[in-house]
């Protein structure tokens, strides 16, 4: 009995496989960010920007004080621009790298401290 061996790509392994394409289209957070900011400074927004300059969410993770987690969601991996306003000023700036493999950014928290005017 005589073997035929058939050169099979990988693509077409997967087809045969019934593979299906690990990367999901959910949008992931890759930036968590407490924010230090002297007595008497107000946070208005805090921003993102890698591709696009977006808003971050807040959140209390403790309901019993006045400090907030800002969580921003991926533009991919690289330097990300952040901005922490009070009104429409820019009161700091900072940049923080976001590792990504194949399909989303990884999950990257940071302590941020604004200094004194």
């Amino acid at each position: 009995m005589r073997m035929l061996l058939i050169p099979v790509s990988a693509s077409a392994i997967c087809l045969l496989a019934a593979c299906k394409d690990e990367c999901s289209d959910e949008l992931k957070i890759a930036l968590e960010l407490s924010i230090g900011v002297p007595d008497g400074v107000t946070i208005s927004k805090v921003t993102a920007e890698l591709e696009r300059e977006e808003e971050c969410t807040s959140f209390r993770p403790d309901k019993t004080q006045d400090d907030f987690v800002y969580t921003c969601y991926e533009q991919g991996g690289g330097d990300y621009l952040v901005r922490v306003y009070s009104g429409d000023q820019e009161i700091h700036s900072q940049t923080v790298s976001v590792m990504a493999d194949a399909c989303h950014a990884q999950l990257t928290s940071v302590f941020m401290t604004v200094p004194a005017p």
